[in-house]
């Protein structure tokens, strides 16, 4: 179905729930229109690595063939 549910895990015996995140459009094909389709790989970018200077998540879509980049941040 897609999406991303991503969980606070500093205190791992205190695991919570902080936000989930579906990009996808229902509306068209996701192969034709870049929609996105379901989340197949994940990987995570540490802070130090990229030239934002902040962790990376990047992402790859199955069905469109598409690769999401998303910044990862903390309010």
């Amino acid at each position: 179905m897609g999406g991303i549910a991503v969980y606070d895990v500093t205190v791992p015996t205190r695991a919570s729930f902080v936000d989930s995140v579906n990009p996808r459009d229902f509306t068209g094909d996701p192969a034709e229109n870049g929609s996105g389709s379901g989340c197949e790989d994940l990987v995570l970018v540490a802070a130090k690595d990229p030239p934002t200077r902040g962790p990376l998540l990047v992402v790859g879509n199955e069905v469109s063939g598409t690769t999401t980049v998303c910044a990862v941040t903390r309010d």
